[in-house]
């Protein structure tokens, strides 16, 4: 149950009170909310890829393992101690090319968080304006996926 407010806290607390103790135990867990990346998010960065891949000659799967490598998991790589370990062994062992090849095998856009998600995109924004592309901004996704109301 997702609380935000008093009245939907008290809710919880009287269903919780209504539970039957008297025959088994119960979990009840509270933690913070955090949203799931939006199918927004995800079809924004796939018109993306392609996009630039068609402007750049270099086709969709190049330049989706160019960006997961170049900007992605460096995102990944501060926020997350585990997956900078396992960045630090790929780099020191291929040579760049080699690493935006082998990125394609390692999930980086699809563990990112809303936040790190929304720095994905942003980054992948302003580095196509400095290679001198253009991108689609659909009123329909681009919004929802930049979190703009």
């Amino acid at each position: 149950m997702l609380i935000t407010n008093e009245a939907q806290r008290s809710a919880f607390i009287a269903k919780a009170n209504k539970v039957d103790l008297s025959k088994k135990s119960w979990l009840f867990e509270a933690k913070p909310f955090e949203p799931k990346r939006s199918d927004s998010q995800n079809r924004l960065l796939n018109l993306w890829y392609t996009e630039i891949g068609k402007q750049s000659g270099n086709g969709f799967s190049y330049e989706r393992n160019f960006y997961k490598f170049t900007y992605g998991a460096p995102i990944l790589v501060r926020d997350n101690q585990e997956f900078a370990e396992f960045y630090g062994e790929l780099v020191a062992n291929l040579e760049h090319e080699m690493c935006i090849q082998a990125i394609q095998f390692i999930q980086v856009s699809s563990i990112m968080k809303v936040k790190q998600f929304t720095e994905y995109l942003n980054n992948i924004d302003q580095n196509s304006i400095e290679r001198g592309f253009h991108l689609s901004k659909p009123d329909d996704i681009y919004f929802q996926a930049m979190g703009i109301k």
